[in-house]
C-alpha cells in the first residue's frame, strides 16, 4: 500500500439563476462518495457516508508508521494498514500561519494567497469549481453522489441542507408565486 498521501479535488458546475448569489458546501456536512483501491480499481465501496465533522482517532501500528486523523478509514482485503480520507477545509490547509507543502498538482511546494476550494457564487454560473477536497492514503474516491448544500440569496437568506440528490433545486417563493 502506497504510505504517500494524495489530494483529490472535486470540482462542481451549476446554472445559478435567480436570486441565488451563491451555493456551499457546509463543513462539518455529511459527504457521500464512491471509492476504489487504486491498486485494484475493480475493488470499490458505493456510496460510502462520510461524517466530515468527526474525526477518527489513528490507528497505531508501531513506532515507524502512525496513520494520521482521518474522517474515514477501511482497511482493502489482504492488506494490514488501514486506508485513510480526511476532508479539507480551507481553514485545515494553514499550519502556522503558512500554507502547507504538498503535492496537489499545480500547487506543489508553492506558497500562494490562493484556496484550495470555495462556495461557488453566481458568476460562477455555469463554470466548474474547487468546493470540495480529500486528503486520501490507499483509496481513491471516483464518484460523489450530492447530498446537502447551503444554498444563499442575493438578500443573504439561507437555505440550509438542500437536497440536490436528483441533480436539480428550485427555489419557489409562495409570496410572490415565482
Amino acid at each position: 500500500q502506497n504510505s504517500n498521501m494524495v489530494v483529490y479535488v472535486l470540482h462542481v458546475k451549476a446554472d445559478l439563476e435567480g436570486h441565488i448569489a451563491s451555493v456551499a458546501i457546509q463543513p462539518g456536512s455529511d459527504i457521500c462518495i464512491s471509492v476504489r483501491n487504486p491498486l485494484l480499481i475493480d475493488e470499490v465501496r458505493e456510496k460510502v457516508v462520510i461524517d466530515s465533522s468527526a474525526l477518527e482517532e489513528p490507528a497505531v501500528y508501531d513506532r515507524q508508521h502512525n496513520e494520521p486523523p482521518c474522517h474515514f478509514a477501511l482497511k482493502w482485503q489482504g492488506h494490514e494498514e488501514r486506508s485513510t480520507i480526511r476532508v479539507l477545509w480551507n481553514n485545515d490547509l494553514v499550519e502556522n500561519g503558512q500554507k502547507k507543502r504538498g503535492s496537489v498538482k499545480g500547487h506543489k511546494n508553492k506558497k500562494e494567497n490562493t484556496m484550495l476550494t470555495r462556495e461557488m457564487t453566481s458568476s460562477d454560473s455555469g463554470e466548474y469549481v474547487p468546493m470540495l477536497a480529500f486528503e486520501c492514503q490507499g483509496v481513491e474516491p471516483f464518484l460523489f453522489h450530492p447530498m446537502e448544500f447551503l444554498v444563499t440569496e442575493d438578500d443573504g437568506k439561507k437555505h440550509e441542507k438542500i437536497d440536490v440528490s436528483s441533480g436539480e433545486w428550485e427555489m419557489y417563493d409562495w409570496a410572490t408565486g415565482n
